[in-house]
């Protein structure tokens, strides 16, 4: 059993899953916070790093205005704590991730990071909310004759 694996037996005995949370043949397991917040955790092994991720619905927001948010706050992981932004092959998602060296972390660490991922998330689920009501309150601007 690698290091990462014994953080994710750990964790699951923490959050009392009764052995679910652990690895599944593409090296991924999933984990749901308040009932909305879908966070992937994935480990590399050739590679000796893992990963949080998750994907954000932007569909009902204008992609400029998304897209104009995004390139903002990925400049300087802003409103990020160090994730970025991604799209992936086949999916209409925008994805929130973050990866990290097991060599650099330790069990803490690890949770730390989880939780930072998990609060970094729920903001960004929040904030297309925020995008959203905000172009639908937006007037048009007249024509000035």
């Amino acid at each position: 059993m690698s290091v990462f694996e014994e953080w994710l037996k750990q964790l699951d005995e923490e959050l009392k899953l009764g052995g679910r949370l652990a690895l599944d043949a593409d090296q991924r397991c999933f984990l749901m916070f308040d009932e909305k917040l879908l966070i992937e955790i994935g480990y590399e092994p050739s590679a000796q790093t893992f990963h949080f991720q998750g994907a954000l619905d932007s569909k009902t927001v204008p992609q400029q205005t998304f897209c104009d948010a995004l390139l903002e706050h990925n400049l300087g992981w802003k409103d990020t704590d160090g994730a970025a932004f991604g799209l992936q092959l086949g999916s209409e998602k925008t994805q929130l991730v973050q990866s990290l060296p097991v060599a650099s972390c330790d069990y803490a660490l690890f949770n730390r990071s989880l939780e930072h991922f998990v609060n970094t998330f729920e903001y960004w689920i929040d904030h297309i909310e925020t995008l959203k009501s905000s172009e639908t309150n937006e007037k048009p601007a007249g024509i000035l004759v």
